[in-house]
């Protein structure tokens, strides 16, 4: 009977942990795909400022941005998910 109550405690602490680390990845995400917009503004901004056309869309640019090392890891699952909700 005790070894199944601390079965238990263990499948709900290992619950709690998978929960808490969603929860932390969705907001990480969140400020990724923020930041992401972020920087797509400052380029069309600067882009229509100068007059250079063709202006890239959102995902375009996306997929040269994450050509640098530095923000493939980072942009990848931006990317991932505006291409996939296309």
């Amino acid at each position: 009977m005790i070894l199944f109550l601390l079965n238990g405690c263990a499948f709900a602490l290992v619950g709690a942990g998978i929960g808490a680390a969603c929860r932390a990845s969705d907001v990480n995400y969140e400020k990724v795909e923020l930041e992401t917009k972020e920087e797509y503004g400052k380029y069309r901004l600067e882009m229509q400022q100068n007059n250079i056309e063709p202006i890239l869309t959102y995902e375009e640019w996306l997929k040269n941005q994450i050509e640098d090392p530095k923000k493939a890891e980072r942009w990848s699952k931006v990317l991932k998910k505006v291409e996939k909700n296309r």
